[in-house]
């Protein structure tokens, strides 16, 4: 924390448009709606749901109009390739900046992180290599993010399958409070390793490969100790062979068996057994503030004159402690659907029809529930440039009030309007606070606002209603 009197500015970001109870509202830009051609509903109306759904409420969304992002939310993106192996590549934010556009920060790139290149060998010699990314997880707020990078060598996770380990190789697990601005170094582990599942405030599950062909699996405990401070790391066993962390509920980790319809808890139970009415991948697992839901998926098959395709039904139910299925939604094609923003609505992603978006088909999607459509965002993830994983991992609520102009140096959030109170937080630089629109002091002079990662405070600012605030 910052204890010395810095100078920062904060631009308050316009709040385009939200709704009168405070919840995003939905925008509709100017072009036409996209009309869509999926194989369902109108090719295969009789598909029978999946018999783990029998009695259930199904809730089937249809492909919609595209819509912007709302001005009072920022979406933290996963980047890198779509559709090929590894893990992403990077962390980029978007939000609604003060001109009405949408604005894109790079968040993490791994080769910035201060590690050295790797040398790896190749048919044409010994060559440089940035640090990759082997694992990501955060909360749905991003008030906190653990990544793991592989830093020597070769880490088997994401890069090629076992043939490729080497025993020399080395991770690095970071970690972010203030919504993955800033990156503290959290453990060095001489192995490959990869965080699979965040099971709580500074808790996470990895899985190490101390050998090519099989991870052993560690239940680790983070602070903002060095990374040289030998956090707790409490090995886990898998309750059954080829099981693989997928989340975490309370302190139980939940496991995903090799067959892709089961999850065991750690006691070896069933949480839940999709019995052959589909199957989960392990990186579509959604857990929520207070409620759990399953993200999952139900392959149709189906033939025209071009051949025999498969289509993903893909399928969010919430589950209750028990591993009982609740309320289904079902959108007929592959999705993630992401974080809940309030009023029935995800944002998360979707995949369209080629027929209509030929070009580029996986964009960053709004889920209305309530309307049971599926809204891509297109602007800018349709351009040419800005297509790829683009995988919506958390969303942070706003209206916002970004720091900036520190010198390299943070703001200082105060715990009350005065210049002489004690310091709770020091925001970095491109740090977004949430304004929570009070002002204090008695000039209005003080700003109340929200750091990422919850700590609620005081920003001074130079005149009333003022649209930049100086640090104290």
């Amino acid at each position: 924390m910052c204890q010395v009197l810095v100078t920062a500015i904060i631009v308050s970001t316009a709040l385009l448009a939200v709704a009168c109870d405070g919840q995003p509202a939905i925008v509709t830009p100017t072009p036409a709606p996209v009309t869509t051609s999926f194989p369902f509903p109108s090719q295969h109306p009789s598909t029978p749901l999946p018999d783990i759904l029998s009695g259930k409420e199904v809730i089937k969304l249809e492909p919609g109009p595209p819509t912007t992002l709302p001005a009072s939310l920022s979406i933290i993106v996963e980047t890198g390739c779509f559709g090929c192996a590894g893990e992403a590549q990077g962390i980029t934010r978007y939000y609604v900046g003060p001109d009405g556009e949408l604005a894109p920060d790079t968040l993490l790139d791994p080769g910035a992180l201060g590690a050295p290149p790797r040398i790896l060998d190749t048919p044409e010699g010994p060559r440089e290599y940035p640090p990759s990314i082997t694992g990501i997880v955060m909360s749905p707020d991003a008030s906190e993010i653990i990544i793991s990078v592989c830093v020597r060598a070769r880490c088997s996770y994401g890069e090629g399958g076992p043939s490729d380990w080497e025993a020399e190789s080395r991770t690095a697990l970071y970690r972010s409070r203030d919504g993955g601005v800033t990156w503290h170094s959290a453990l060095q582990l001489d192995a490959g390793a990869s965080v699979e599942v965040r099971t709580g405030l500074g808790a996470a599950v990895v899985a190490v490969w101390e050998t090519a062909l099989e991870a052993t699996f560690y239940r680790i405990a983070l602070d903002d100790s060095p990374a040289d401070s030998n956090p707790t790391m409490d090995r886990l066993t898998p309750p059954a062979p080829g099981a693989w962390p997928v989340a975490g509920v309370d302190t139980d980790v939940l496991w995903l068996v090799s067959d892709g319809g089961r999850i065991l808890r750690e006691d070896g139970s069933t949480f839940i057994d999709f019995a052959g009415s589909g199957s989960i991948n392990r990186y579509f697992f959604v857990e929520e503030f207070g409620a759990a839901w399953i993200a999952w998926a139900s392959p149709v098959f189906f033939s025209n004159e071009g051949g025999t395709f498969g289509v993903d039904r893909s399928f969010l139910s919430k589950v209750d402690a028990k591993g009982a299925i609740g309320s289904t939604v079902q959108y007929d094609n592959t999705a993630r659907y992401g974080v809940d923003i309030g009023n029935g609505m995800r944002i998360g992603n979707a995949q369209l029809d080629p027929k209509t978006h030929p070009e580029w088909n996986w964009f960053p999607s709004v889920f209305d529930i309530p309307n049971r459509q599926v809204r891509p965002i297109l602007d800018p993830f349709a351009e040419r440039g800005n297509t790829g994983r683009n995988i919506v991992a958390a969303v942070q609520r706003g209206p916002f009030a970004r720091v900036v102009n520190t010198d390299n140096t943070c703001l200082n959030i105060r715990a009350e309007p005065l210049p002489s109170a004690g310091i709770l937080d020091c925001a970095a630089e491109g740090v977004l606070l949430r304004d929570t629109g009070e002002a204090g002091g008695p000039a209005s002079e003080w700003l109340k606002v929200v750091t990422p990662n919850g700590a609620e405070g005081w920003a001074k600012r130079p005149v009333p209603r003022a649209v930049t605030l100086p640090g104290s």
